[in-house]
């Protein structure tokens, strides 16, 4: 079954969400999803992610894994997702947008940040997040 990240990410989370904000006075929320249910879509590559990747010194087939095992996903900014997961000894994430089309567009991907990290090593026990 298809999806996009507009119906992985209910409006009813999003409410909720920006009412913890405001109740609490948060300045920063992460919101973890899981695409279990995503499961035909592909990665968009073209010339540009592939030499955007490179400068982080990542490769496709490192992007791949990491989307195709999906450890931890969380919402990003502007609709984006972040995919994170170890491929080997490192751990990478990665940056996926739908905003134009059904597929992942692979926007970048790279070491993961110690906050992302950290996310992932706390649900590293959860089978969904």
């Amino acid at each position: 079954m298809e999806q996009t990240h507009k119906s992985v990410v209910t409006e009813k989370s999003q409410q909720k969400i920006k009412k913890n904000v405001e109740k609490y006075g948060l300045t920063h929320v992460i919101h973890c999803i899981t695409m279990k249910s995503v499961k035909n879509i592909k990665l968009v590559w073209d010339s540009w992610n592939k030499e955007h990747i490179l400068k982080h010194s990542v490769t496709i087939a490192e992007v791949e894994k990491v989307f195709k095992t999906k450890r931890l996903v969380t919402q990003s900014y502007k609709e984006r997702l972040l995919v994170v997961n170890k491929v080997g000894k490192r751990m990478l994430t990665i940056v996926l947008s739908f905003e134009k089309q059904k597929s992942a567009y692979v926007v970048s991907a790279g070491d993961s940040s110690r906050e992302e990290r950290r996310l992932y090593y706390e649900n590293k026990d959860n089978k969904t997040i």
